[in-house]
């Protein structure tokens, strides 16, 4: 079976700072809750590393030009993707709540 590479890109390695920044300061949330949330963002990507295609496509929903994938975190957070087939690669962008839908990639 072939595995594809991760390439996050810098929105998600920003968005996931922010929302522990707020996890932390204004929720409370203990350093146990927020490394299994973190836990569980990458035991999917590494799901989506040997199943790329296992999330909706939702390029027509969001209007992308480019095919692009939701990958929901249980029922509140979500993050979107992109497949490189020729390079094996996918292209991981920016963590959000799913009450916000904030569209940027």
């Amino acid at each position: 079976m072939i595995e594809y590479e991760e390439k996050f890109l810098s929105s998600f390695d920003t968005s996931l700072e922010e929302l522990i920044k707020e996890w932390e300061k204004e929720l409370f949330f203990s350093h146990e809750r927020i490394s299994e949330f973190i836990t569980t963002v990458y035991k999917r990507i590494e799901l989506l590393r040997q199943f790329p295609y296992m999330c909706m496509d939702v390029s027509d929903l969001y209007e992308f030009q480019v095919k692009t994938y939701r990958c929901l975190l249980g029922k509140n957070y979500a993050f979107f993707y992109r497949i490189n087939e020729e390079k094996k690669q996918l292209y991981i962008g920016r963590i959000f709540s799913t009450k916000q839908m904030v569209l940027d990639f």
